[in-house]
């Protein structure tokens, strides 16, 4: 999604916390690096995903991410958001 900079609505998707078979198998990466505006990002249960990566992200209404905890998250610029749930054992 390299040329997406703002979105008006959520980029949402759930999965299965099933570590035997992972749902949505196909879904390891969320990339968007020039978004810079999004009023929810909610991931829940997406044991494939490994990294998710908003370089220029600067608001997020609500950030919920419940999904692999060896995940990588790179949202450098992020300053703004309503809420933010991340639970696991995240390296960023």
């Amino acid at each position: 999604m390299e040329n997406l900079t703002n979105m008006t609505d959520d980029i949402t998707s759930y999965g299965s916390f099933d570590t035997v078979v992972p749902a949505s198998p196909l879904f390891t990466s969320l990339q968007a690096d020039n978004l810079i505006s999004l009023p929810r990002l909610k991931l829940e249960g997406v044991q494939a995903l490994k990294s998710i990566s908003m370089a220029k992200l600067e608001f997020v209404g609500k950030l919920d991410v419940f999904s692999n905890p060896t995940m990588s998250l790179n949202f450098p610029l992020l300053k703004n958001s309503t809420e933010i749930q991340i639970q696991g054992g995240y390296s960023r």
